[in-house]
């Protein structure tokens, strides 16, 4: 993917785990004798935008979701990624509607609209502050403003590797 990062690698990987999520779910519930109980999402990077994807469309609805340094909004993310290893990358019709697909701050009302899961977005004190940091601030306050009850949506921020043994 590295020729397009964004239509080689995240595009194609968060639609198609996005796609199959629900007949996986379904697969796994069978398979572990699982009810049909609340769900919670975990998901780093990459994997944070899947789960965000998938309560944002409703193809399932979480009741909780943990983000740690995720994938929150693709473009600025794919700006900070480029500029740290000496690239410009060339958007075009087809990468915005990726990015656009994959900016949860812009989707934020979707996933308010099915069922304000918690969030609890984890970003780490060395994550690029616009790739990262930023959209990160910028989806907590989106959906808080978007939630009868804004606790439900937690930062935690500033955290060093040394921290998650205390």
């Amino acid at each position: 993917g590295f020729e397009d990062a964004v239509l080689n690698l995240h595009g194609p990987v968060a639609t198609r785990a996005a796609a199959e999520f629900p007949a996986a779910l379904a697969e796994l519930r069978d398979r572990l004798g699982a009810g049909a109980g609340p769900l919670g999402f975990l998901g780093g990077s990459l994997g944070a935008a899947v789960a965000q994807l998938v309560a944002a469309e409703g193809t399932v609805t979480p009741e909780a979701m943990v983000l740690l340094s995720p994938l929150i909004q693709l473009r600025p993310l794919v700006t900070a990624a480029s500029a740290s290893y000496g690239l410009s990358y060339r958007w075009s019709p087809s990468s915005d509607d990726v990015a656009q697909r994959l900016d949860f701050v812009a989707r934020a009302g979707e996933i308010a609209e099915n069922g304000r899961p918690a969030v609890r977005v984890v970003v780490g004190a060395e994550d690029d502050r616009a790739g990262i940091l930023d959209p990160a601030d910028r989806l907590v306050a989106a959906l808080a403003k978007r939630y009868g009850d804004p606790s439900r949506v937690d930062p935690v921020g500033g955290l060093e590797i040394g921290d998650m043994d205390e």
